[in-house]
């Protein structure tokens, strides 16, 4: 410890930070372990949080298969079977990330079952779909070969009523013939019915009403003997056999879709149950990871901080040691120098001097500046008596000089015959200042003369400027209400441009109103031109009913009438509409261009109203600068007639200068001064 102390101050501090430094890297050391486990746990959790992502994009996949399948459940669309395909394959892909996510990180294999689970029940679940979809196509094969087939029972019928004739059907032949008119026109409008409803109870009613029909027409041929009516009988009942067969077929398509769509609604429901398990599966694993991941993240920034917080210690406890051993002789150095700045006493006691002594035998720096300092201030003190021998004016004394480098004993000296000289020569300028006292108070009389007639002079010039200045605020004043007269300017041309602007989007907005109404007047248009082809159909309907459908044959006639007039009409709604549609474009053009000019005026108005503004800052500049001008001229009157008094104070006080330039010599006297 003793060879310590006698280290040299920069030894112990290199010897101290080198301990300290070696502390800090193993702080660091523990920093950097603390930081890399931490690195590791973001990165667990990052790749979780990309799992719970992926996871939730299969689901949201799966949620938008799911609306498309409760649309195919309902009907048949394409887009829905479309996109639901499209939901499916991109659910297929993203099943196949998770499943390769898993296999890249072992961590998540705990989370195969349940996921292996649900892909599953969603490939059951799509393969049904799949067969509901294929069931719908069959379905609408099936409907459409039942819809062609019902042109085909059209034209056997009409054939068939087409045989019959005044001349050669009997009674109990027409009677038949409506029969079976009638009961044809029933089932084909059950066939219409269940073609869209698709309820098996309208199958199931078409059925028993064809075999009625067939019925019917087998009567009507033991009734007949033309070969060409029992040739088109047999026709209309083969006709209506394949239309049963038909029917057959599409009720089977029906059935087995139906049958399709019960299997997938259960195979719905587990396949998104399954998935919301695998979800929350995965959300409840994740979240226990994560909490054991922050309670090892929280053990290992304690540690961490905890072994920081001895190694702080530690350092503080080598800075204490290396303060005290700097701090202790420096404390001993400031009482000195504090009871020296204090009270100006720089005498200290024996204990004191005992004490700078034992610390100055250290062989360090500290120990060396003591030894000096001791050695300084004894020559402080001698010093400080010569400097109270000079205080009680005693100028004679011999000042001891320590050497070249002695700056305080040269200063005394050099103190000590300068203000001797300095003394003489007061008293040889004493009397030069009393003799040049009173000239200086003869030019001062004159000086004061002057300064009262230049006085009078720069009154009447500040007369002057204070007449301009108060013609140029006026000017400003005007120039300001000028400048406010064009803000209200521009204010009234912006607001006439925002009222044009309004007018602009009304026109606009009237445009979009005619071309509304011109599509209303069309879709009026094609509801006529609708209405005249049911009113044809109607015709037709009546000319084959013959005399019966005469009266209905003239309503079909005034609808179609009425269908025409309606048609006619919205077409000249059109074109009116279509004019008025011109007529607003034009107005439009002509209010932009009203617009634009408004746009220029404002900014003219604008240009007008800057370079007022421009004006009106000048003219306030130039005011501001007169103002200037007329008190810099006031100053100067004023510095005048205080040039004029202080002249006269001067003359006074040159009179007390000789006074005191005799009371000075006197004073100097008092001094014991060198020969």
């Amino acid at each position: 410890m003793e060879k310590f102390k006698n280290f040299k101050v920069r030894t112990k501090i290199l010897l101290s930070f080198g301990s300290i430094l070696v502390l800090m890297c193993f702080a660091v050391f523990f920093v950097v372990l603390a930081n890399l486990e931490v690195i590791d746990n973001v990165g667990i959790i990052s790749e979780d949080v990309s799992f719970q992502h992926e996871l939730n994009d299969i689901r949201e996949v799966c949620n938008e298969a799911d609306i498309q399948a409760n649309i195919l459940y309902s009907s048949i669309d394409h887009e829905a079977r479309e996109d639901f395909s499209m939901y499916a394959d991109e659910a297929e892909k993203r099943f196949q990330v998770v499943f390769n996510h898993i296999d890249s990180y072992s961590t998540f294999e705990s989370f195969r079952p349940s996921i292996q689970n649900a892909y599953e029940q969603f490939s059951r679940w799509n393969e049904t779909i799949n067969e509901l979809i294929k069931r719908d196509i069959e379905l609408e094969e099936g409907r459409k070969v039942f819809s062609a087939s019902g042109s085909e029972l059209v034209k056997g019928i009409e054939a068939f009523i087409n045989l019959q004739t005044e001349d050669s059907i009997t009674k109990d032949q027409l009677i038949l013939a409506n029969k079976i008119n009638d009961s044809v026109t029933e089932f084909r409008l059950l066939s219409r019915t269940f073609q869209y409803s698709l309820d098996s109870s309208y199958a199931e009613q078409i059925i028993k009403k064809m075999d009625e029909t067939v019925l019917l027409l087998k009567e009507y041929l033991e009734n007949t003997t033309s070969e060409e009516e029992i040739t088109g009988t047999q026709q209309l009942i083969d006709v209506i056999n394949k239309r049963y067969a038909y029917t057959n077929d599409f009720l089977s398509a029906n059935d087995a879709s139906n049958a399709a769509k019960e299997k997938a609604i259960p195979l719905n429901a587990a396949a998104a149950s399954a998935i919301d398990s695998a979800v929350e599966d995965v959300y409840k694993g994740i979240e226990e990871r994560v909490y054991k991941t922050k309670a090892n993240a929280i053990f290992t920034l304690i540690v961490m901080a905890v072994a920081v917080g001895i190694i702080i210690v530690v350092a503080l406890i080598i800075i204490f040691a290396l303060s005290r051993a700097i701090t202790r002789p420096l404390a001993k150095m400031q009482a000195v120098m504090e009871q020296a700045g204090k009270t100006g006493n720089l005498n200290y006691s024996e204990e004191v001097k005992k004490d700078i002594l034992k610390e100055a035998a250290i062989k360090d720096e500290i120990g060396q500046s003591l030894s000096a300092f001791a050695g300084f201030v004894e020559h402080m003190v001698y010093a400080g008596g010569c400097l109270t021998t000079m205080a009680n004016n005693d100028l004679s004394l011999d000042i001891k000089v320590l050497g070249a480098d002695d700056t305080m004993g040269n200063a005394l000296k050099t103190l000590i015959d300068n203000m001797n000289s300095a003394f003489h020569n007061i008293v040889v300028a004493a009397d030069e200042v009393s003799a040049g006292s009173q000239q200086v108070s003869d030019t001062s009389i004159a000086l004061s003369q002057g300064a009262t007639e230049q006085a009078s002079s720069v009154e009447e010039l500040s007369a002057s400027m204070e007449e301009i200045s108060i013609q140029t605020k006026h000017n400003a004043d005007n120039a300001n209400q000028a400048n406010d007269l064009a803000v209200i300017a521009k204010a009234n041309a912006e607001n006439g441009d925002g009222q044009m602007q309004e007018m602009l989007n009304a026109m606009k907005e009237i445009s979009e109103a005619s071309v509304n109404i011109s599509k209303v007047i069309k879709v009026i248009d094609e509801i006529a031109f609708q209405t005249n082809i049911l009113a044809l159909n109607a015709a037709i309907e009546a000319a084959r009913a013959g005399t019966a459908g005469k009266g209905f044959a003239v309503v079909a006639e005034e609808v179609r009438n009425l269908a025409a007039r309606s048609a006619n009409a919205a077409k000249e709604t059109t074109q009116m509409i279509e004019g008025s549609i011109e007529k607003t474009k034009n107005g439009t053009s002509i209010a932009n261009e009203t617009a634009k000019a408004l746009g220029k005026i404002v900014e003219n108005v604008d240009n007008i109203a800057s370079l007022i503004g421009n004006i009106t800052s000048a003219s306030d500049e130039q005011a501001l600068g007169i103002a200037q001008v007329n008190q810099g001229i006031t100053q100067v009157s004023q510095v005048v007639q205080t040039n004029a008094a202080t002249s006269e104070e001067s003359a006074a006080a040159s009179e007390q200068m000789s006074s005191q330039a005799q009371l000075l010599k006197e004073m100097i006297e008092r001094f014991k001064l060198q020969s």
